[in-house]
């Protein structure tokens, strides 16, 4: 860095041919030590002076030099050098307009800020090679790292303000990185840089077109390039005082010190753009002074020198002052050639700055999604933190819960001891209670059992009625058809009537033959209630759901009559055919189908009882085939159920029917063996309007 101030400095002020042809020497005396070296701190070294040397001229060999350097600093761990190579690497990228200068500054300013850099540096033995240690280039009281770090951070600085400034146009920043590195230069004594970033801020006032912090921070340089013998430097100093005072119309001013740069240039045979623009200076100083002549010696002078920087900025400042002089002395011709040029270098100045600005967007967007990933990061860190800080609120809360909760069972364990003897007592008392329920439940099981049996007695003793009345019947007519015969047999042969005695014996046997027919009809009724009400073990039998809805319900129906005999209704039944037999327990669903036959009769029953003119009682038992299960729906129009109650209608002990008509376990019992046959019971009722029961049984 320091070697690397130097060497500008040199180029400056010092550029002769011998010294050119030297400096090739010395390059090819790198290049070969860094050949021969199997040393890679030996290499890093090298690299560094390599780079160093061509910055002088030659940006493109230097970038690939500070690269190189670079990665041997990384790899080895030297953060002073890293930082170093950091600066080497963004200065020469800028010179080459690569947009990622900025990218390598600004990580080079992070690493250069840490302190703790100052101890991962080369071995001391090195330190009289390193370039950032030269002797010709930082005073023996400053090698020490402190200062080797806080240079380079100056350096980092001034090179960050220079980007931004002259890529970015963003002379905000680039005032703000000047005036960092002054203050880290002061704290060092560092004249050379405070100077440097002095005339570089006064430029900057100069282009904010703010003259007077431009003529203070000029001066500023002057005085302490005079007050520290470097008076070298203020040939720059000279060049932006003769500006500012051009611009406040202090034509003296602005000639004299516009005529010490030029003359500073040919003393030390310097051509740059600096005196270019210290010639334009006094050019435009002659113009306003209405000395043509002496105008046009200057800018034609300027634009030779502008030839020979190959600055398109300076051919273009050079050739339009050019145009202007020759217009004010209408020289038509030659104001053409030189508006012609000028226009020309403008095209290649702002194809340049395209690239750049296209350049700059891209390396923008890169910063963008880089802040964008820091953010993120930083969110999520916080998040972290967030999460650190719930989680011990969250410890302190349980640690204060189980603090509570351990003083509570300690207050609860004092009330156990008491309450125990009281759950003993209660215990005993519930259980005393609970046998007394059993046993209740039991009775209430058993008379629920009953009365289904009463229903179905009497449907049996109703269904055999009418068979055993017609054998009742026939018996005596046969009697009597016998007496009739024997009557006709103790009569005198020659007063026997043949046809009558045969058609006695003839109507005797269609008696027989009735009374044989109904007495099997009564053996069938008996035989087949047998077979439903008989105890067994609850066995599945494959059964034809048809034909049991189809008994129960003349079943129900006759119970009904039996109890009431002016009971009439209108049934209807709807059975589907394709219903196959489905395995169930035969006794179990024919108590369903029962209980809800008979909860219908019972329904339209009463609702006939309230003598509502045009009602007519109306039941309808359906069985439907529904694919992988079978339906059976039982409806009514009787007085329906409340929506209140809708909810309870199927819990054990509930019912509807007044005391001592219901135990309200018929429900909940057909409910119990519709699900232990994995079906469902649904209901729809409407209070005054009817119910409907539908009965889903899986087929399996």
């Amino acid at each position: 860095m320091y070697l690397k101030q130097f060497i500008k400095a040199v180029i400056f002020f010092f550029a002769l041919v011998p010294a050119a042809f030297a400096q090739v020497s010395y390059i090819d005396s790198i290049k070969n030590a860094i050949r021969i070296s199997k040393n890679d701190t030996d290499k890093l070294v090298l690299y560094s002076k390599l780079s160093v040397t061509y910055s002088a001229e030659r940006y493109d060999s230097a970038l690939i030099s500070s690269q190189q350097y670079y990665q041997l600093a990384k790899g080895l761990n030297y953060k002073l050098d890293e930082a170093y190579a950091l600066d080497n690497v963004g200065y020469n990228m800028f010179h080459v307009s690569n947009p990622k200068s900025l990218q390598f500054l600004l990580e080079g300013v992070r690493i250069a800020e840490d302190p703790e850099i100052e101890k991962l540096v080369l071995p001391e033995k090195y330190w009289n090679e390193a370039v950032y240690y030269d002797t010709n280039a930082l005073p023996k009281n400053l090698k020490k790292p402190l200062n080797v770090r806080l240079q380079t951070l100056a350096s980092l600085y001034q090179d960050v303000g220079h980007v931004y400034g002259n890529d970015y146009g963003d002379q905000q920043k680039q005032l703000l990185y000047y005036f960092k590195a002054v203050r880290v230069a002061e704290t060092v004594n560092d004249n050379y840089s405070v100077i440097l970033n002095y005339n570089t801020i006064a430029s900057v006032y100069f282009v904010l077109s703010s003259m007077d912090s431009a003529l203070i921070y000029a001066q500023k340089a002057y005085d302490l390039a005079v007050s520290s013998r470097l008076t070298n430097l203020s040939f720059h100093t000279y060049q932006i005082l003769g500006s500012i005072h051009l611009a406040k119309k202090n034509y003296p001013l602005a000639k004299y010190f516009a005529e010490k740069c030029v003359n500073d240039g040919v003393k030390h045979n310097l051509i740059n753009t600096r005196i270019v623009d210290a010639k334009l200076v006094l050019s435009d100083c002659y113009f306003a002074q209405k000395n043509i002549d002496s105008s046009f010696y200057y800018a034609q002078s300027a634009f030779q020198t502008a030839k020979q920087t190959n600055s398109p900025d300076a051919l273009l400042s050079s050739a339009e002052a050019l145009a202007k002089l020759y217009k004010s002395v209408n020289n038509v011709d030659s104001s053409f050639k030189y508006l012609q040029l000028a226009y020309g270098l403008k095209d290649s100045v702002h194809s340049s700055e395209k690239i750049k600005q296209i350049q700059r967007l891209d390396f923008e967007e890169q910063e963008k999604q880089k802040e964008l990933e820091a953010s993120q990061q930083k969110y999520q860190a916080q998040l972290k933190v967030y999460l650190l800080i719930g989680g011990l609120v969250a410890l302190l809360i349980i640690a204060g819960i189980l603090l509570r909760n351990i003083r509570n069972k300690q207050k609860a364990f004092r009330l156990l001891q008491k309450q125990k003897i009281e759950t003993d007592n209660q215990k005993a008392k519930a259980e005393r209670t609970l046998d007394e329920l059993r046993s209740t439940q039991s009775q209430l099981i058993q008379s629920e059992k009953m009365a289904s049996l009463g229903e179905l007695t009497a449907g049996i003793a109703h269904e055999i009625q009418n068979p055993l009345n017609f054998v009742n019947n026939f018996s005596e007519v046969n009697s009597e058809l016998i007496a009739e015969l024997k009557t006709e047999q103790a009569k005198a042969k020659n007063e026997q009537d043949g046809n009558r005695h045969q058609e006695l014996l003839d109507d005797i046997a269609q008696n027989l033959e009735k009374i044989n027919l109904h007495g099997k009809r009564a053996d069938a009724i008996v035989k087949a209630m047998l077979q439903h009400t008989r105890v067994g073990a609850g066995q599945k039998e494959p059964t034809n759901i048809n034909d049991l809805a189809d008994e129960y319900l003349r079943l129900a129906y006759h119970g009904l009559r039996a109890k009431e005999k002016s009971f009439n209704a209108k049934i209807d039944t709807d059975f589907d055919p394709t219903i196959e037999k489905v395995n169930v327990v035969q006794q179990d669903i024919g108590r369903v189908l029962l209980n809800l036959i008979s909860n219908a009769f019972y329904a339209v029953s009463e609702k006939q009882q309230q003598n509502i003119p045009g009602y007519e009682p109306k039941i309808k038992l359906m069985t439907k085939n529904a694919g992988n299960k079978i339906e059976i729906t039982v409806t009514d129009n009787g007085i329906g159920i409340s929506q209140k109650i809708l909810d309870k209608i199927f819990q054990p002990f509930f019912t509807t029917k007044p005391t001592g008509q219901g135990t309200g376990l018929g429900l909940s019992l057909s409910y119990d063996i519709v699900k232990a046959h994995g079906g469902e019971v649904q209901l729809k009722s409407k209070e005054g309007e009817g119910s409907e029961f539908i009965i889903q049984l899986p087929v399996v």
